[in-house]
């Protein structure tokens, strides 16, 4: 994590500006070749086994950023972060025990958007 705040001052009030950014190293692994194996009656079609490879660990970025109005005895904040996290999948689509299936990589990318506003009273 790395950050700043840099605070403006006038005589009536003090703004603050304030950044950061986030590199987060998750405990989850990515997962790489994912296989599933069906069977098949003449009706039904359910699955036998599933096989993960794992891969690396899977990153986020975070930046954040805010600002605010100080007065004497009242605080207002406002802030938001942007956080994003990429995932990857690999394997084969619809393998069954005589078929091979489609090969496919799928992107799946997280990403969240959060805003706050703080209120702070000294009385």
């Amino acid at each position: 994590r790395i950050g700043f705040e840099y605070m403006l001052e006038s005589d009536k009030a003090k703004i603050p500006i304030r950044g950061g950014f986030r590199y987060i190293q998750h405990y989850d692994a990515d997962v790489d070749m994912t296989i599933t194996l069906y069977d098949r009656t003449e009706d039904q079609i359910f699955v036998i086994s599933i096989f993960e490879d794992r891969g690396d660990r899977m990153t986020a970025y975070a930046l954040s950023g805010g600002t605010g109005v100080h007065w004497s005895s009242i605080w207002l904040d406002a802030g938001f972060e942007y956080y994003t996290q990429d995932r990857t999948v690999v394997g084969h689509d619809g393998v069954t025990l005589i078929y091979t299936g489609t090969p496919f990589t799928g992107d799946n990318k997280l990403t969240r958007t959060r805003f706050s506003l703080n209120f702070t009273g000294f009385f």
